[in-house]
């Protein structure tokens, strides 16, 4: 690694900007990827907040790029939750996932990132399939849109 590669500060272009119910409006500090998609996670379970948008380097991302964050939030949130219910380490709990348990992970992800992002399920599905032909390590890495 080169000195100027150690000095580098880490990149934190992502923002995400929320509607509160009583119309006003928050943005997160700025992050990155992995921030905007514990942000977004927040915002699922947070009665009375509305994603509004999400930016990149200052620029709204486009609607393909908000569907792969949010969809990838939500399929994190989920092996979370599963893997703290069965009180085991996410990787560990994602091994152990058969192919009967990943149809209804992949179902239950797409119904519940369909009713975010106010998109037919199957949709949903779609960008979920496009998402996981990366593969999840690359999600996890992803830092650009």
């Amino acid at each position: 690694m080169g000195v100027l590669n150690f000095f580098a500060k880490i990149s934190r272009p992502w923002e995400v900007h929320f509607l509160k119910m009583d119309g006003s409006r928050e943005s997160s500090a700025t992050q990155d990827r992995p921030g905007a998609m514990a942000c977004i996670m927040l915002a699922i379970t947070e009665p009375g907040l509305k994603i509004e948008r999400v930016t990149y380097a200052g620029k709204p991302v486009s609607r393909t790029e908000f569907e792969d964050l949010v969809a990838d939030a939500h399929l994190l949130s989920f092996l979370l939750e599963t893997a703290q219910k069965q009180g085991l380490p996410l990787v560990t709990a994602f091994e152990r996932i058969d192919k009967a348990q990943g149809k209804v992970i992949f179902l239950e992800v797409s119904r519940r990132a369909s009713r975010t992002l106010a998109i037919a399920e199957t949709h949903a599905y779609d960008v979920l399939m496009r998402r996981l032909a990366r593969g999840l390590a690359a999600i996890g890495k992803q830092q650009t849109p």
